[in-house]
């Protein structure tokens, strides 16, 4: 991404964290970081970690990727994957990539952050995902969004079993 693209990007999500927060944006901006909540935790203060997400999920999303081509190709695939309480991801997933079909497996890590945000970094072969989210009712749901550039896809990963780490 371009210096000039980030910026504005990074402008936009600045004013839509603020209309959210309820500032002004017309306020120096120390005055709306000293504000803002230090963390702001997504389930009500429970704190959460690489073992709130250990076991077993099954997944699915859909959106569009951009692999290298002019246009991006509208994407869904369903997966599962198990995370092991320390940072490390296996799975298999099957995509329909512009309806062409494709089955793989793939590693990754992940991390979790108290406030119940999470990473995680896939690899797929050659391919290497990114992708934030946040840990939903004390893990039993994961959402998702892709955060590689040209890539608009949503996900969600829903527990199926909880394996003993």
């Amino acid at each position: 991404m371009n210096g000039s693209r980030q910026r504005i990007l990074v402008m936009i999500v600045v004013a839509m964290l603020a209309a959210v927060a309820g500032l002004s944006l017309d306020r120096h901006p120390a005055a709306i970081e000293s504000s803002l909540p230090a963390v702001v935790f997504a389930q009500g203060g429970i704190s959460c970690d690489q073992r709130t997400v250990a076991g077993t999920y099954g997944f699915q999303g859909q959106g569009t990727l951009g692999l290298g081509t002019p246009q991006p190709i509208p994407a869904a695939e369903t997966g599962v994957a198990t995370a092991d309480g320390a940072g490390n991801l296996t799975g298999n997933v099957t995509f329909s990539l512009g309806g062409q079909i494709l089955s793989t497996p793939f590693i990754g890590t992940y991390q979790v952050n108290p406030d119940c945000t999470i990473s995680e970094t896939m690899s797929f072969g050659t391919q290497t995902r990114h992708q934030q989210g946040v840990v939903v009712d004390r893990g039993q749901q994961i959402d998702f969004i892709d955060t590689d550039l040209g890539t608009v896809l949503t996900r969600v990963a829903k527990r199926v079993g909880r394996d003993q780490f």
